[in-house]
């Protein structure tokens, strides 16, 4: 279930590949969780390549030139190139055709259709991940060269190349703590890394996990393979910038103070923690320095925590955070309830009260039409009686 957008901030988080990107989506915008403060965005060490016109392609042609990959790699690559045509009410999509790569990394496909309603877009697998392009169209009068970058891919990366982030978003609602965790992988290699599941240790009454709205090669695996109140992170990290978010609820505690630990997954460094608090609650993070006031663009309160850590810095093994100032445990809800079911009992028992002295009421009645039914019937006769007599002494 989606949660509710309190806000929506103008700042978004920066992914750095163009791998396991749908091309068809020129240039996906996916805003931040709400409430969430801006995080400071990255870029990649060279900008992502774009199709572009290019005069030494004949027209209707489209020449696909890789690079990444090493040549007796090449031939291992299979391009595709998929076609879109835009109708009047719908859009149809097909795989137009497949080549391999040649050994210099390049694939070219011809006679194509150059109309405006025609939007084309190329997709290379290489060992299990696909390396999309953006969408575009090819001109009538000349060819299109498609430039894609091609990533080695590995199941292992030294620790060294690569760290991750956390980012917590709290905030109380009306039955309900919502929490929302945002996990960003920065890799500082050339190589994609095919990662095993990256456990994520969770409260134990934590419930409704559900992953966030972002698309992206990581994904979280919610099942109970993981171990009991453990999630994990699986997918790929490609160079750059890559994060995955899911967010969950938690009950309120019977005391005024929220207590959460967060197990962390490997190569934590770095840390941002927030939460949307009114007047009079606090929020703390064990072993960090107390948060910063902010105030987000309704004007509620946000106290924000930060902590930037090194590679060489030893990486947080759990987060843990305190709220404090909530309601104690709710007596007026127990009591309204409580009323409810006691009003309800007493109406049942005077229902039930009523019905049998109504019961008992047509008994009685019953008995005593009876009884008066039994004395009209003698009086009647005992008129009969005495008319005959009255009759008799008369004649």
């Amino acid at each position: 279930m989606k949660p509710l957008v309190l806000l929506v901030l103008p700042f978004l988080l920066a992914t750095t590949t163009q791998s396991m990107a749908d091309p068809i989506r020129l240039d996906p915008k996916d805003g931040l969780p709400a409430g969430h403060p801006p995080i400071a965005p990255t870029s990649p060490d060279d900008a992502e390549p774009v199709p572009f016109d290019d005069p030494s392609v004949p027209a209707g042609t489209i020449m696909v030139s890789t690079r990444g990959l090493d040549p007796e790699h090449r031939s291992k690559a299979e391009a595709s190139l998929v076609e879109w045509q835009q109708g009047a009410r719908d859009t149809s999509r097909r795989v137009r055709s497949k080549v391999s790569l040649d050994a210099s990394g390049t694939a070219r496909f011809a006679n194509l259709t150059t109309d405006a309603t025609t939007w084309y877009g190329v997709v290379v697998d290489y060992d299990g991940v696909s390396h999309a392009s953006s969408a575009f169209r090819v001109e009538p009068r000349i060819g299109k060269r498609v430039p894609l970058r091609l990533y080695p891919v590995v199941n292992r990366l030294d620790p060294a190349l690569w760290t991750a982030r956390f980012v917590l978003y709290i905030e109380p609602r009306d039955h309900h703590v919502y929490v929302e965790h945002l996990f960003q992988f920065s890799n500082t290699s050339d190589r994609i890394w095919r990662v095993d599941p990256l456990p994520v240790r969770l409260p134990p009454n934590a419930s409704a996990m559900t992953e966030g709205q972002r698309s992206g090669p990581l994904s979280m695996d919610f099942s109970t393979s993981q171990g009991p109140h453990n999630v994990a992170i699986k997918g790929l990290v490609p160079p750059g910038t890559t994060d995955v978010a899911f967010h969950y609820k938690l009950p309120y505690p019977g005391t005024s103070d929220l207590d959460i630990t967060i197990g962390m997954p490997p190569q934590v460094t770095s840390l941002q923690a927030s939460a949307a608090l009114g007047a009079g609650l606090g929020f703390r993070v064990a072993g960090l320095a107390s948060p910063s006031v902010a105030r987000n663009e309704l004007g509620q309160r946000l106290l924000v925590v930060e902590h930037t850590g090194t590679i060489a810095q030893e990486p947080l093994p759990s987060v843990s955070i305190r709220v404090s100032g909530l309601p104690g445990r709710p007596w007026s809800r127990y009591v309204a309830v409580g009323s409810t079911v006691l009003f309800m009992a007493v109406g049942v028992v005077c229902a039930a009260v009523g019905r049998r002295r109504a019961l008992r009421a047509n008994k009685l009645d019953d008995k005593l039409a009876e009884r008066c039914g039994s004395s009209d019937d003698a009086g009647a006769k005992h008129r009969v009686d005495n008319l005959g007599e009255t009759r008799g002494s008369t004649v």
